[in-house]
C-alpha cells in the first residue's frame, strides 16, 4: 500500500526508530468507496429478517490521521 501510494511512512521516534502508517490524500479517497462496499456487503450478504449493524458514520470518520 506504501508503493501504490495510499498509506506513507512517518518516523516518530529515533530512540529507539519507530514509525507510523499514516493514509495520504489518496488513502483518505477510498475511505468512500470502502464505506460504499460496506454498504452493498450489508444489504446482499445479511440473510432476509436479520437486522444488519449500520454505524452512522462512514469507515474512518472519527479517527485521527495516522490511527490507519
Amino acid at each position: 500500500m506504501e508503493d501504490a501510494g495510499v498509506i506513507e511512512r512517518r518516523r516518530y521516534s529515533d530512540r529507539p526508530p519507530r514509525d507510523e502508517h499514516v493514509l495520504t490524500d489518496a488513502g483518505r479517497g477510498l475511505l468512500a468507496v470502502l464505506g460504499a462496499l460496506r454498504e452493498w456487503g450489508t444489504r446482499r450478504i445479511t440473510p432476509v429478517g436479520t437486522p444488519a449493524a449500520r454505524p452512522e458514520e462512514p469507515p474512518g470518520a472519527g479517527t485521527r490521521p495516522g490511527a490507519a
